[in-house]
């Protein structure tokens, strides 16, 4: 190798080496973002992940996630979803033989540094009067107020009916029969009062 073609590898190495750097840090960041975009972190310590929901054939829908507060003693006081009519904040409860599902109107707290689970059998957001199902694997957004902290806009994805490993007929009572949002229209779920299924 002569001195000009020595030279000429020499700096081709150095470019490349300049390069290298940048190139490997955007590659980390991407990777990084793909591994986060299942969790949004707010302003005032509010992690939320796995945010999904499924939906019957009527106008009715159920969103679970995780919350894990990282910072003070938190309350997640209403939802909003701009697919929906009115979104609620419900939960399940197993009372002897009956399972009733009843809008949460305090909200629901969460403690500092503490997570709570949105889940089938437990908190929920309830959807109503959705016009329009959206398809599965199709995502959304919901915005969720919290007391202390600043609002969290969170992508939720949709999944199959029956995909989550609760379902929505989320809660078994001792006589074998679930709480079925599908069989709920919206004047049965309008908060004003509790609807038991035998």
């Amino acid at each position: 190798m002569n001195f000009l073609s020595r030279r000429m590898s020499v700096q081709a190495l150095a470019t490349y080496k300049r390069w290298l750097a940048p190139l490997l840090a955007l590659l980390i960041i991407g990777l990084t973002i793909v591994a986060c975009q299942d969790e949004l972190v707010s302003d005032g310590g509010i992690e939320i992940r796995n945010a999904r929901a499924q939906f019957t054939t009527t106008d009715v829908g159920v969103v679970y996630f995780d919350i894990h507060n990282m910072g003070e003693a938190e309350v997640l006081v209403d939802a909003f979803a701009e697919l929906a009519d009115d979104t609620q904040i419900h939960e399940v409860i197993t009372d002897g033989a009956s399972t009733i599902m009843r809008p949460v109107e305090s909200g629901i707290s969460i403690a500092a540094n503490g997570r709570v689970r949105l889940a089938a059998g437990g908190y929920h957001l309830m959807l109503l009067g959705v016009e329009k199902i959206p398809e599965v694997g199709s995502t959304f957004q919901i915005v969720l107020e919290f007391e202390n902290s600043s609002s969290v806009s969170v992508t939720v994805q949709v999944q199959d009916f029956g995909e989550d490993t609760a379902e929505m007929h989320h809660s078994t009572s001792s006589n074998g029969e679930g709480v079925d949002h599908s069989h709920m229209d919206n004047d049965e779920m309008d908060g004003k009062h509790e609807k038991e299924h035998d």
